[in-house]
């Protein structure tokens, strides 16, 4: 599609166009195992001058195609949970791994999830001090214990001048 007047605005495509497209690239997706989607917001730099005006985007990712599968404008008002949780409501998260930052360990988030069937995983901080301290105790047995019952993946990361390694445990 060629734009005369340069890249289309927002306004240039109808709803129903958009859905479009974002089923177009949903199809467009490998499916390979189970589909692992993250969820991120962040703040669009250079969209506006003054602060008040900033573009702040939530992004569904799939990481094993590496597509953006749906954006989601934040109001300015509000924060970046509701436009997830439409998000969620907008894409087939059956089967997959969905992963969310801890601002979204909240009980309707994960019931959305779970009534959706898909896996979760969802950081949990100590701002949440009673699911804080009962994750930790479970896998504080766990290591007393010996780490049996548990699988680990030890991941290892250098970028924007650090190095970064990982470990991952899992109950079973």
């Amino acid at each position: 599609m060629v734009f005369p007047h340069g890249t289309a605005s927002r306004s240039y495509f109808s709803d129903s166009q958009l859905l479009a497209l974002y089923s177009w690239v949903n199809h467009q997706r490998d499916k390979s195992g189970i589909p692992v989607i993250a969820f991120d917001g962040k703040t669009i730099r250079g969209a506006s001058k003054r602060a008040t005006d900033k573009l702040y985007l939530v992004s569904a990712y799939d990481c094993d195609s590496g597509l953006t599968l749906l954006h989601n404008c934040v109001d300015s008002k509000s924060n970046e949970i509701p436009a997830v949780r439409e998000l969620l409501q907008m894409l087939d998260i059956t089967g997959a791994m969905v992963i969310l930052d801890a601002m979204h360990c909240q009980k309707d988030t994960l019931n959305q999830l779970i009534s959706r069937q898909a896996d979760y995983v969802v950081r949990a901080k100590g701002n949440k001090k009673n699911l804080y301290c009962a994750i930790a105790n479970v896998f504080q047995q766990k290591f007393d214990a010996g780490k049996g019952g548990m699988e680990m993946k030890v991941t290892s990361d250098k970028g924007h001048g650090r190095e970064e390694t990982r470990t991952v445990y899992k109950l079973r």
